[in-house]
Parts: C-alpha cells; sequence; structure tokens
C-alpha cells in the first residue's frame, strides 16, 4: 500500500505490516508498537540521507513486519566505498536513538526506546545479506578481493 512520499522516495506498507501492527498494538503496548515503528522508519531515514548525499537515487522504502527494505536505483556492490556508507546509515541512526533512550531511561518510552534501537543496531549488524552487516562484509570484501569475490560472497 503507497503511503507516500518523503524527500522524493516512495513509502510503502507491506500488508503483512499493517496486520502485524493491529495484532502488535492490540496485545502489546501502544507506546512500544508507536516507538517501533518511528525507530524503523528513523533507521530507514539514515539509510535515504546517506544515498542521497551520495547522489545514489532510492526508489523506494518498504515497511513489512520484519523490518523494511530500501530499493536503490543501482546495484552497491560496485561500489563498496558508497555502500558501506549507505549501509552504515541506518545502524547510526539507530545508535543514536540508543543513547536518546539510555538519556531518557528513566522515563517508560526511553526504556522502550534503548530496547528496541539496541535489537535493531544488533540484528542488522549481523554480517548476512541483505542486512546491513551483510552489506558493510561485502563491500570489504570487494575493495580488498574484486568484485567477483564479493558478488559472490553470502551465496553459499
Amino acid at each position: 500500500m503507497y503511503l507516500g512520499q518523503v524527500l522524493g522516495v516512495s513509502l510503502k506498507v507491506h500488508y503483512l505490516f499493517l496486520l502485524w501492527l493491529f495484532v502488535s498494538a492490540t496485545l502489546g503496548d501502544w507506546v512500544y508498537t508507536a516507538i517501533l515503528v518511528f525507530s524503523v522508519c528513523f533507521h530507514e531515514l539514515g539509510h535515504i540521507l546517506a544515498a542521497l548525499n551520495c547522489r545514489v537515487g532510492v526508489e523506494e522504502v518498504v515497511l513489512m513486519p520484519f523490518g523494511s527494505v530500501a530499493k536503490f536505483g543501482r546495484w552497491l556492490g560496485v561500489e563498496p566505498k558508497t555502500e558501506a556508507a549507505i549501509a552504515l546509515a541506518g545502524p547510526a541512526n539507530s545508535l543514536v536513538l540508543c543513547v536518546v533512550g539510555l538519556l531518557w531511561q528513566s522515563a517508560a518510552w526511553g526504556d522502550a526506546l534503548l530496547e528496541v534501537n539496541l535489537l535493531l543496531l544488533t540484528v542488522n549488524l549481523l554480517p548476512i545479506l541483505p542486512l546491513d552487516g551483510g552489506r558493510i562484509v561485502r563491500s570489504a570484501i570487494v575493495r580488498r578481493r574484486g568484485l567477483a569475490a564479493g558478488a559472490t560472497w553470502g551465496l553459499l
């Protein structure tokens, strides 16, 4: 489902995300659910801003039950520095929200902000494609061993 545009990037929501949001909010805490959605969007905003700064087009961002996916205008595997910079931007934003949560930990939302973003940071930095950590590792392999090694990494 199309929601609109942010910085010229189409923002879409997968229908399963809406189902997850409904179930999560119904069974859980509205504050936690809202913080999770905000945190995932803020994480993706980091990728969008980094891509725009690197002059890489971002076609769309799709929010899904397990996170979100940004679709870029071109494959970044051939540009290892650019791929690493864009991949690191999302976790950097999650780290910023961890610090905010830590500073406001006495408030209920501060604990939730810290917890959600520690989880986002940890999971996204796992060295598995298509996660950010996998993209960072692939960019390092391309820089050291060449495009062929990087293109096949993660397929084994």
